[in-house]
C-alpha cells in the first residue's frame, strides 16, 4: 500500500474513477485517461531492490503488454520505459531500504521522477511512431 500512497500523492489522476489499478506482490501499476491517451506508472519490488516503469498506450491494456523501450517498435499500439532509462542509467535498480521510512521516501522520489522524465520521452517516442 505504500507504493499506491506514493502514486496516488504525486500523481493526483490516480485517485478518480476513471483510473485502473493493478495491485499484486511486490507489483502495483496503474493506468489511467490522459488527453485520448492511457499513461501508466508501475512500482516493482524484489528482495530489498526498487525499480520502475511508466507508459503510454493509445488504447487501454495491461502494462506488461505494452512494448518495452528500446525494443519498442514503430506501430506499437504502446510503449513503456524503466526508470533506469529515462535517467539514462540503464537497467537500474534502486535499494528500497531498512526502515519503512526509508522506503517510502525511496518510492516518493522514483515517483516524481517518473512524473518529471517520463512525459517527454512518451510524448517523443508517439510523434516518432506517426512519422513511420
Amino acid at each position: 500500500m505504500l507504493a499506491r500512497a506514493a502514486i496516488e500523492h504525486h500523481v493526483p489522476e490516480t485517485r478518480a474513477a476513471s483510473a485502473t489499478w493493478h495491485l499484486g506482490p511486490n507489483h502495483v501499476w496503474v493506468r489511467w485517461p490522459h488527453d485520448g491517451r492511457w499513461r501508466y506508472l508501475g512500482l516493482v519490488r524484489h528482495l530489498d531492490w526498487l525499480s520502475a516503469e511508466v507508459g503510454l498506450s493509445s488504447t487501454p491494456a495491461e502494462m506488461d503488454a505494452l512494448a518495452l523501450h528500446p525494443e519498442a517498435a514503430a506501430g506499437e499500439p504502446g510503449v513503456r520505459v524503466r526508470l533506469g532509462d529515462l535517467l539514462n542509467e540503464g537497467d537500474r535498480w534502486w535499494r528500497a531500504g531498512a526502515r519503512e521510512q526509508e522506503l517510502t521516501q525511496r518510492l516518493e522520489w522514483m515517483v516524481l521522477q517518473c512524473v518529471t522524465k517520463a512525459p517527454m520521452f512518451l510524448a517523443r517516442h508517439f510523434r516518432e511512431e506517426r512519422r513511420s
